[in-house]
């Protein structure tokens, strides 16, 4: 019984007492749970898995994954950097919602632009091109790392020890032009590859994947302002 009863005259027992208690809280985590289902319909709570390229532009991405954060709070983003094949291999696993990279057009994903990059020369400071504004590729020897060739590679070089050896003059790279901001800033040029190269870099996703957040994240990047996606 949850009821004492005397002259017509209702009242909570002890044991009436303790249930209201739980049944306010059954009816709270109820509403709660109603109210976080609808969160995830609607793409603003869940988790997110996002894949990006490994050195890719840092300020496009602490811009994209900040302005996400500021508008979603309570979506968990998680963040793993792969190379370009990794990137895929990852997509087609699962393993990963959408993908930050370079498309290689083997692919039938749904694929939205962000920004484009030129790819640019990075050699030593002493090197005797260093004073040109543009090199052809014939001009450069010993070619250390050249990101055109990495997207049928599952294994991302050393990429420091490669910094440093440009850096002493033991080489060059051929990179896309974010990757000129570096550690070794100081003994470094960075000069436009001629012609002119530029790659895209793209949100790559599966169109049968229902995590809705992923248009949530598409509206994100859509907005962000022209100026901060502006062409290097």
């Amino acid at each position: 019984p949850l009821f004492n009863r005397q002259n017509k005259q209702i009242e909570l027992n002890k044991f009436g007492q303790f249930f209201l208690i739980e049944a306010k809280r059954i009816i709270n985590q109820v509403d709660l749970t109603k109210n976080n289902l609808t969160a995830y319909h609607q793409g603003s709570a869940g988790t997110l898995k996002l894949g990006f390229l490994k050195n890719l532009d840092p300020a496009l991405l602490v811009n994209l994954v900040t302005s996400f954060k500021k508008h979603y709070p309570l979506v968990n983003l998680e963040l793993y950097s792969y190379s370009n094949l990794e990137l895929y291999q990852q997509l087609t696993n699962s393993n990963l919602d959408v993908i930050l990279g370079i498309d290689n057009h083997k692919n039938n994903y749904q694929k939205l632009l962000i920004k484009k990059y030129p790819l640019v020369v990075l050699l030593s400071k002493d090197n005797p091109l260093s004073s040109k504004k543009t090199i052809k590729l014939e001009e450069l020897n010993n070619i250390l790392f050249d990101v055109r060739k990495l997207d049928n590679q599952n294994k991302f070089p050393e990429f420091e020890g490669n910094l440093l050896k440009i850096a002493c003059n033991q080489g060059c790279a051929i990179l896309h032009s974010f990757v000129k901001d570096n550690c070794y800033n100081e003994y470094l040029k960075t000069i436009l590859l001629e012609p002119i190269i530029e790659e895209e870099i793209k949100l790559i996703y599966d169109q049968n994947n229902q995590n809705p957040i992923i248009s949530n994240l598409i509206t994100i990047i859509k907005n962000v302002s022209k100026d901060q996606l502006d062409t290097y």
